[in-house]
């Protein structure tokens, strides 16, 4: 399956907001946490500068957000539509930049709520935890 990544732009601002309450408010209410159209919207602005949308055969099926800083690489958003999920899309996307990481010798951080599955393809992929909050844990790779 050939996913292309390609920066987004303010026309795929409905897709992201669909994408973000489909893969997110389940955990989001888990947490406790604001599900509305409002704090969604803030959420996928927040670096929205950094946003790649991931595309199958031209159609949008997924968000990768990611920045660099002070040798440091943010991972502030993975997510993918229910129906692609499971099939190695978010471990690809996370091992490719694993090996850029390990080439600019930088670390990779991001943060998984607590009740969020994806913690432990994370940590298979050897992150570890570095702290947590009372809704997430903070999660690094060195």
């Amino acid at each position: 399956m050939k996913i292309n990544m390609r920066q987004a732009k303010n026309s795929d601002l409905g897709f992201l907001q669909k994408l973000r309450s489909e893969t997110m408010d389940e955990y989001l209410k888990q947490e406790g946490l604001p599900v509305d159209e409002f704090s969604h919207l803030k959420r996928i602005q927040y670096h929205f500068e950094a946003a790649n949308i991931l595309n199958i055969h031209g159609k949008p099926v997924g968000l990768f957000k990611y920045y660099e800083e002070e040798k440091v690489c943010h991972v502030v958003q993975v997510q993918i539509l229910p129906q692609y999920q499971g099939k190695g899309i978010g471990k690809s996307l996370i091992t490719t930049l694993q090996k850029q990481a390990i080439k600019e010798d930088v670390s990779i951080n991001l943060s998984v709520l607590k009740s969020n599955p994806a913690k432990s393809l994370y940590e298979r992929l050897g992150f570890t935890v570095i702290s947590q909050s009372d809704n997430e844990f903070t999660m690094q790779y060195n």
